[in-house]
């Protein structure tokens, strides 16, 4: 790229957020790393519109773009629009970064220029404990490493710190030219998704120990999570994304098929639970309804359910329920199974 324009990119999505946004503007202004722009993106939040103005005022290096309310996805989109940096970041507004952030996450490059993507570690800080608990990849993250792809799939497949897209680098050449953007009706899985769709064109991949960010869990997560009315459609994508990345690391046929219709069947168990036991979910009649319409007049997903081997006592109890066919009765054992033993 021009020398003119930055090395990195940071694209911050705003929406929120101005209980935390101080704290990460000072994270963001005193990296030691400083050929770098920050975007925020307020997304459609004018409480935040005085903090983030302010801001513009103050540091050249800093850009805020303002756009109507349309979620995390819109606003890291336009963020990568207007991106003028060969590498592309993406940082969560409520999270926080050491000072050496982008500095340790930038290394790997400096080893070797044909890296395609960068993974840093990360840790997790519980605000209500005051605890940090680091997040490192088995015996990988013992210094930075640069591997090649197909090294590093069977982790990627398996791991789900592949799946987020914060605290890592992305060629900004790669996303453009190939039109990658992240899935506006998602609200579940649209960074895994985005990733997988990444990887097609990933040869290297730079892995740092622990490259500083700091992700911030708050007293309003929650382990419940909200229902998901596209949770069927974006996993099916995701099936369809990782079944190219298993033929471009050179799985056989059989193989490639094999997981494949395993995917599909965990995710005829994954859409029941996200029926039943999801914030916001639906009555029952229309659970009975989205049973009837997305799992059993689905042909794909019915014969991946028949022909798959399943280990565990309570999945092959579950395949029997399914193979009845009989969507009340589905409904009506799920029911009891998710929600009166729950109580």
């Amino acid at each position: 790229m021009n020398s003119k324009y930055p090395l990195i990119s940071v694209i911050v999505p705003c929406y929120q957020a101005l209980e935390y946004l101080p704290s990460l503007y000072d994270d963001l202004r005193n990296q030691t790393f400083t050929d770098y722009e920050v975007l925020f993106v307020n997304d459609g939040d004018d409480s935040q519109n005085d903090f983030l103005h302010d801001i513009e005022q103050k540091e050249s290096r800093f850009h805020i773009f303002y756009k109507e309310n349309g979620g995390v996805s819109s606003a890291r989109n336009l963020g990568i629009e207007n991106a003028k940096g060969e590498w592309l970041c993406f940082v969560d507004a409520d999270d926080n970064l050491t000072a050496d952030f982008l500095q340790n996450l930038y290394s790997p490059t400096l080893k070797d220029n044909n890296v395609d993507f960068v993974i840093g570690g990360y840790q997790d800080f519980n605000k209500q404990t005051k605890q940090f608990e680091p997040h490192l990849i088995d015996n990988l993250y013992v210094e930075s490493e640069i591997f090649e792809f197909r090294e590093l799939f069977p982790f990627i497949e398996q791991n789900v710190h592949f799946r987020a897209v914060w605290s890592k680098l992305y060629q900004t050449n790669i996303v453009k030219t190939n039109g990658l953007k992240f899935n506006e009706h998602y609200t579940n899985a649209e960074d895994w998704l985005f990733n997988l769709r990444y990887y097609e064109y990933v040869r290297k991949i730079g892995l740092v120990h622990d490259a500083g960010y700091i992700y911030n869990i708050h007293l309003s997560d929650s382990a419940s999570t909200k229902y998901d009315k596209f949770h069927i459609d974006v996993y099916l994508e995701t099936i369809e994304a990782i079944k190219k990345l298993r033929i471009k690391v050179g799985r056989d046929d059989k193989t490639v098929e094999a997981q494949r219709y395993n995917d599909l069947t965990q995710l005829c168990f994954s859409m029941l639970k996200n029926l039943f036991c999801t914030k916001n979910n639906p009555d029952i009649k229309e659970i009975n309804q989205i049973i009837r319409r997305k799992l059993l007049s689905n042909i794909e997903l019915m014969s991946a359910l028949s022909v798959t081997e399943l280990h565990k006592r309570s999945d092959r109890l579950q395949k029997l329920i399914i193979l009845t066919k009989c969507s009340w009765f589905i409904t009506l054992s799920h029911y009891i199974l998710y929600k009166i033993n729950n109580r």
